[in-house]
């Protein structure tokens, strides 16, 4: 099945009103009922389809459709449509969709592309898994953080961070919220390149691991703190400090 198909499925078997997924996602019915008659569903609404449906984001785009996914997903990050880029390569609409549908991009064509959507030729060539995984170690090592961590904080369980790292396999869906909980720009998860943002960020970066140990204590209780939390917690420290300067 693809991706509507799966949908389709999700709204017959758990006997969702369509009209109750399109007030979710903000849409009219009309809208919803053309996007599934004409199999062309915006990729900016398939997380929020995953989450109403109570499905993953990535049993929805299904793997196998990798390099349609990343072309759709790329083209609406960039704000523009198939014609534009069939235009900017010289090409017929349909030589686009025939890629879409065979998962495969013309090599006469891939350097344009990646050069036109702004990523690596090896992004979308290649399975992101492992190298989004390396990145989410190595994160963790430098903050001195487990996995185990990760998990409590996605409010997840350690089991099933675990077996991203095993199988190799990592949901779409979690990508934006394990950026969001390192701080870092989503698009160093899903393209090598650097935000100029995260560069300059970066040179002022002091790592917990490279801090004394008390004040690294100190650093971790507070990222377990939601942001009142760590005003007062904070608060309470100057308070002290003053006490003890007098």
């Amino acid at each position: 099945m693809d991706t509507i198909d799966k949908i389709k499925h999700e709204i017959k078997m758990k006997d969702i009103k369509k009209t109750d997924l399109a007030k979710h996602l903000g849409v009219t019915p009309q809208r919803l009922n053309n996007w599934l008659l004409r199999k062309n569903i915006p990729f900016e609404y398939i997380s929020q389809i995953a989450e109403f449906l109570g499905v993953s984001t990535d049993y929805l785009l299904n793997n196998k459709d990798n390099v349609k996914n990343k072309l759709e997903y790329l083209l609406n990050k960039k704000g523009k449509s198939q014609t534009d880029l069939a235009n900017y390569l010289g090409v017929d609409l349909s030589t686009i969709t025939a890629w879409k549908k065979r998962n495969s991009i013309s090599k006469r064509y891939i350097s344009k592309v990646a050069e036109y959507l702004n990523v690596s030729i090896n992004f979308l060539l290649e399975d992101k898994n492992n190298e989004i995984l390396e990145k989410i170690d190595l994160l963790l090592s430098k903050n001195n953080l487990t996995r185990s961590n990760l998990a409590r904080d996605l409010n997840i369980s350690p089991q099933r961070v675990n077996n991203w790292f095993s199988r190799k396999k990592i949901p779409f869906d979690f990508i934006p919220k394990i950026a969001k909980y390192f701080d870092i720009n989503i698009d160093e998860f899903l393209n090598n390149k650097k935000t100029e943002k995260t560069e300059k960020t970066e040179k002022n970066i002091i790592y917990i691991k490279d801090l004394p140990p008390e004040i690294g204590a100190v650093v971790k209780y507070m990222l377990k703190l939601d942001e009142n939390e760590k005003l007062e917690f904070m608060s309470c420290i100057f308070s002290r400090c003053k006490k003890e300067m007098k």
